[in-house]
């Protein structure tokens, strides 16, 4: 019979086929395989499942029951014995975090603290995270897909972004507005003679080696630096406001009225799409 590791690693090559990263569900998937292994299960059984998410906290059990639920559906299709827990086995309830949308009037605030965040003695942490922070608010962007950006990506001759690996791992092209865009080659040019010259492999928010992404722990605190230099209240863990919440603002979403984008393509990407006729 094929071993538990051996049904997690088809199940993890199952999600990424359709296009999930599962980074930190492989994490819990470990842990889970090693439980098994410990106790020579081969089945996933109740007993497995009851110990397994027995031995965290509140808070660490609903993502790992989530992970353990998606396991569970993948194997029963092959083994009818299979346990699926529950949705709210042992009591266990997932708590969404509120999405706080911030107002006009808010979003000013926050804008205007982006550009006095303070720096460092060693790296112009200000100008980084600032002009991150307010491309957040202003494009709609995950904080992945920021981080991800590279410098041939950011193309402010005509003023789109290329989002080379979204969600699901899509790809698509992100308009700026002009005076963002205007910002953005102010900050290009300041980081080239601030942390180091521009290759087109490097990141768009670097670390100070200029080359290598930015943290995003350290994005986060100057995140929650922003918050409080804007008078926003941080309600606290869990209740936010979230660095992803930014992403929830709407005057973002008012797309940047220019001429056609005349581009041929951007790594498989073209522009404007086909359409197919038929």
């Amino acid at each position: 019979m094929i071993s538990f590791e051996a049904q997690i690693a088809r199940f993890l090559a199952h999600k990424r086929a359709l296009g999930f990263g599962y980074r930190r569900e492989q994490a819990f998937l470990n842990e889970f395989g090693r439980l098994a292994s410990s106790r020579q299960e081969t089945i996933l059984s109740e007993a497995l499942a009851r110990q397994y998410l027995s031995n965290w906290s509140e808070a660490g059990r609903p993502n790992r029951l989530t992970v353990v639920r998606a396991l569970a559906r993948f194997l029963v299709i092959e083994e009818p014995r299979t346990f699926i827990p529950p949705g709210r086995f042992l009591g266990i309830r997932r708590h969404r975090p509120p999405v706080r949308v911030f107002s006009r009037e808010e979003a000013c605030r926050f804008l205007a603290a982006c550009d006095v965040l303070p720096e460092t003695r060693v790296y112009p942490l200000g100008l980084v995270h600032g002009i991150a922070l307010r491309t957040l608010l202003l494009t709609g962007l995950r904080r992945g897909e920021l981080l991800a950006l590279r410098d041939e990506d950011v193309d402010l001759s005509q003023e789109i972004l290329t989002i080379r690996c979204g969600k699901f791992g899509k790809s698509r092209f992100v308009p700026l507005a002009s005076d963002l865009a205007q910002r953005l080659r102010v900050y290009r040019e300041a980081v080239s003679m601030r942390i180091a010259p521009r290759r087109p492999s490097s990141a768009f928010f670097p670390r100070s080696d200029g080359h290598q992404s930015t943290a995003l722990n350290t994005l986060y605190k100057s995140f929650r630096q922003t918050l409080e230099l804007s008078g926003i209240r941080h309600l606290g863990r869990g209740r936010g406001p979230r660095l992803h919440d930014l992403r929830h603002y709407p005057e973002h979403r008012i797309i940047p009225t220019r001429p056609p984008l005349q581009r041929t393509s951007a790594r498989n990407l073209d522009w404007p799409p086909a359409i197919d006729a038929g």
